[in-house]
C-alpha cells in the first residue's frame, strides 16, 4: 500500500505531535509554533469518499487497528475497498496544507528550552526535552491560559543526554559516556533520585515492554531487565505495603542483558517493545521480546532476517515503528515496511521523528527538512497479521501512551 504523504513548509528543526496539536520548533530554536492539528486535517478538502482514509492516516490511526477482529476485516472485498481508498489518496500526495495554516495556529510563543536539544517526547502532558545541559520538562495543553506549553521548564536530570524514553512511571535517559539513566516519575512528583542502569555507553533507549533497550554506536547494546509489574524478582505477586490486599505495580530495576546474549553476536542493535533489531551483513536480524518467560531462549526468540537492499551510506539512527523499521543513513531514509515493502527516501534530513507510544499518530513519519516538514503515513499494517510479521512492532489494544 502507498503511504500518504503531506507537506507543511518552513524550516523547523523539530516537531511533536500530541493530543491533537502539533509543536514545530523553528530551526533558530527562538519559538515554538502550536497548530491545531485536527482542524489542519479537516480542513484539507478531498472527496468525501477518502474523507476516511484522510482522518485514519493522519489523526486517527487507532480506529482501523481497534476494527481489527470485526468481521469486516475478514471480508476480502471490505479489504479491497479499503486499500482502494488509501491508494486513490496516495494519488494526490503530497498533500499541500499551507493555505490552512494560517486559520489553524494556535499560538506562536518562546522556546522555553534549552537549544538546540537531542530529544523531545511528551507524557502525561508533560513535554520533555533532552539537551546537552540535561532533561528539562514543562507541562502542555494550556492554550486558554496563555502558552500551550509553559514557560518556566524544571530540570530533572542535569548533564549531556542524547535521548528520552518514558513508560512505566520512569524516564530512561541516555546519557552517553554516563551510561543509561533512570529516574522515577510520577504526574506531580519529579523529587525521585536518579540513578545508574549502567556505565556503558548510550546513545539512545526504548521501552520494550517494561525493560528498556539501549543503543550505542560508540559500545555494544543492551537491554536493562526490570522486573514485571505487579511481580518480584522471582516472579511470584507482590503486594502492596500500605495495603496487603492490593498488588504494588511497580517496577525494580535487575540487571542488564548484553545484545552479544542475545543475538549470538556484535554488532549495531536497536530495539523496542517486542522487537529487537541487529545488523547483520546488510540484513536486520529480529528477534522477539517475551519478558514474561522465565528461560533465556524462550524470552528471545530469533524471528529471522530482513534484507536492507543497496547501501545509502553510514549509518546514523535507527526507529522502530508499528508499521515497520526506519533506518537513516547518511544518503536518505530507508523504511522497512511490516508487509515487506522497502520504501527509500532519498535525502539527507534536518531531523525525524516516529511516535511508536502514541494513541492516534503510530502510522505517522515526520522528516524535517530545510524548507519543509513531510509527513508520511504507513498504513499497510492494518492488513498485517499482528503475530506473524517480523518487521514493526506489534499491535496490541494495551494502554497506550500518548
Amino acid at each position: 500500500m502507498q503511504p500518504l504523504k503531506l507537506t507543511i513548509p518552513g524550516s523547523f528543526y523539530d516537531s511533536l505531535l500530541y493530543k491533537g496539536h502539533l509543536y514545530l520548533w523553528d530551526v533558530s530554536g527562538k519559538q515554538i509554533t502550536t497548530i491545531d492539528w485536527d482542524r489542519l486535517v479537516e480542513s484539507i478538502r478531498v472527496p468525501e469518499a477518502l474523507r476516511l482514509p484522510l482522518a485514519c492516516g493522519f489523526r486517527a490511526s487507532e480506529r482501523l487497528y481497534k476494527s481489527r477482529d470485526e468481521l469486516l476485516y475478514r471480508d476480502k472485498d471490505f479489504r479491497r475497498l479499503l486499500t482502494s481508498k488509501f491508494a486513490r489518496l496516495a494519488e494526490r500526495s503530497p498533500l499541500d496544507v499551507s493555505a490552512w495554516i494560517p486559520g489553524c495556529t494556535l499560538k506562536v510563543q518562546p522556546n522555553p528550552f534549552a537549544f538546540p536539544h537531542s530529544d523531545v517526547i511528551a507524557y502525561y502532558d508533560v513535554v520533555y526535552v533532552s539537551s546537552g545541559v540535561g532533561v528539562q520538562y514543562s507541562s502542555c495543553h494550556h492554550i486558554r491560559k496563555g502558552n500551550p506549553i509553559r514557560t518556566n521548564p524544571q530540570m530533572i536530570w542535569a548533564g549531556r543526554a542524547t535521548g528520552i524514553a518514558a513508560s512505566y512511571g520512569h524516564m530512561a535517559i541516555s546519557a552517553g559516556s554516563e551510561g543509561l539513566i533512570d529516574v522515577g516519575l510520577s504526574r506531580y512528583d519529579y523529587r525521585h533520585e536518579p540513578s545508574t542502569l549502567s556505565t556503558l555507553h548510550s546513545t539512545f533507549a526504548a521501552w520494550t515492554y517494561w525493560s528498556v533497550f539501549s543503543g550505542s554506536f560508540e559500545s555494544g547494546a543492551y537491554l536493562a531487565e526490570f522486573t514485571q509489574p505487579g511481580k518480584t524478582r522471582d516472579g511470584s505477586p507482590r503486594l502492596d505495603r500500605q495495603d496487603q490486599t492490593q498488588k504494588d505495580l511497580r517496577i525494580d530495576f535487575m540487571d542488564t542483558v548484553s545484545s552479544d546474549q542475545i543475538f549470538g553476536s556484535r554488532s549495531f542493535a536497536w530495539g523496542r517493545h517486542d522487537k529487537l533489531c541487529q545488523i547483520q551483513d546488510g540484513h536486520a536480524a529480529v528477534v522477539r521480546h517475551v519478558p514474561w518467560k522465565r528461560e533465556f531462549n524462550s524470552r528471545f526468540v530469533p524471528l529471522g532476517r530482513i534484507a536492507l537492499g543497496e547501501s545509502l551510506g553510514d549509518l546514523v539512527s535507527v526507529d522502530s515503528a508499528l508499521f515497520g523499521f526506519i533506518l537513516e543513513y547518511d544518503q536518505g531514509l530507508k523504511v522497512v515496511q511490516s508487509d515487506g515493502q522497502l520504501v527509500t527516501i532519498p535525502g539527507e534530513p534536518v531531523n525525524w521523528r516516529v511516535f511508536p507510544m502514541s494513541v492516534s499518530y503510530e502510522n505517522q513519519l515526520h522528516i524535517l527538512y530545510d524548507d519543509r516538514l513531510e509527513i508520511w503515513s504507513f498504513n499497510n499494517d492494518y492488513l498485517v497479521d499482528q503475530e506473524s510479521k517480523i518487521a514493526g512492532v506489534k499491535y496490541s489494544p494495551r494502554s497506550r501512551i500518548h
